[in-house]
């Protein structure tokens, strides 16, 4: 009798290889209730793209609609303080500042940036410090961690009871801000542009989440496609992008998302009204 091969390698993918986050996924998944929502909604990027091409041809920096998309989120968060929370155990806490996390493609693999007051700062400061963070992060993954060099001696079965724990921990306590632990710390938010070369037009998205309570939502901007639509009782083709928002039934409610959701459609449609440095300039001549 011919056995056919296995279509799988006889060893699995070694642990070093393995990115955190994708441990924390598989060694916190449980079954049970979802208490997440996803509200989808399109975003008309028109003006955002002409806006991006002037200041890109005239500015020092150059920066993506990654940029607006922090800033958007960034003031969204200070509008609508339940989604700038947390859960601790079965208490809810809110931030005190505006602070997104951003995963980013790097040469060196994907890297998760942590960007603080986002609210405060103009586009081009966040394209500043973006390029920045990502230097920092790529040069400080060219060097093994103290996460890499502990795990890498340790069997599979106790690195998961390790992940468990570090999950636990940030859900029910108040970790201290390391370099270690300030991912599942700092911000309540992941943020994604899928705006990348080649990317098929984002109708439909499910975020994933792993079970914690630190980070409880997930912001995502797809790239763009030409559509027709009504506007002014006439069709007009315009520059579309779907906008899917996933946040914890726990700390907001369908209300609350909604309000949210609006708030950065408003931004990211008219990212000139919300320029740091123009918002500056008038609240000057107003004084």
């Amino acid at each position: 009798m011919n056995r056919s091969k296995s279509p799988l390698v006889a060893l699995p993918v070694s642990d070093e290889k393995v990115p955190f986050l994708h441990e924390c996924y598989t060694h916190t998944a449980r079954d049970g209730s979802d208490p997440t929502m996803v509200w989808g909604s399109q975003v008309d990027m028109t003006n955002l793209q002409l806006f991006v091409k002037q200041r890109n041809s005239s500015g020092n920096v150059f920066f993506t609609p990654t940029t607006i998309l922090a800033r958007a989120v960034g003031i969204a968060l200070q509008k609508h303080p339940a989604a700038n929370s947390r859960l601790l155990g079965s208490r809810i806490y809110q931030f005190s500042e505006q602070n997104v996390l951003l995963p980013l493609q790097t040469r060196s693999g994907p890297q998760l940036v942590l960007l603080k007051k986002v609210d405060q700062q103009s586009y081009e400061d966040l394209a500043a410090e973006l390029l920045k963070k990502v230097t920092e992060e790529i040069t400080q993954s060219n060097r093994p961690s103290f996460r890499e060099l502990l795990t890498r001696r340790l069997p599979h079965s106790v690195r998961g009871i390790g992940v468990r724990l570090l999950i636990w921990l940030s859900n029910h306590c108040r970790m201290p801000v390391t370099r270690f632990t300030h991912h599942l710390v700092e911000a309540p938010v992941i943020i994604n542009y899928f705006g990348f070369r080649c990317a098929p037009a984002l109708i439909s998205y499910k975020p994933s989440r792993f079970d914690s309570r630190s980070i409880l939502l997930n912001v995502t901007l797809g790239p763009v496609s030409r559509q027709a639509l009504v506007v002014d009782e006439n069709v007009v083709i315009r520059s579309m992008s779907g906008l899917f928002v996933r946040a914890d039934h726990r700390t907001m409610d369908a209300q609350q998302l909604a309000a949210f959701v609006r708030t950065l459609v408003q931004i990211l449609e008219n990212p000139q009204q919300f320029d740091h440095e123009d918002m500056k300039s008038d609240t000057s001549a107003e004084l």
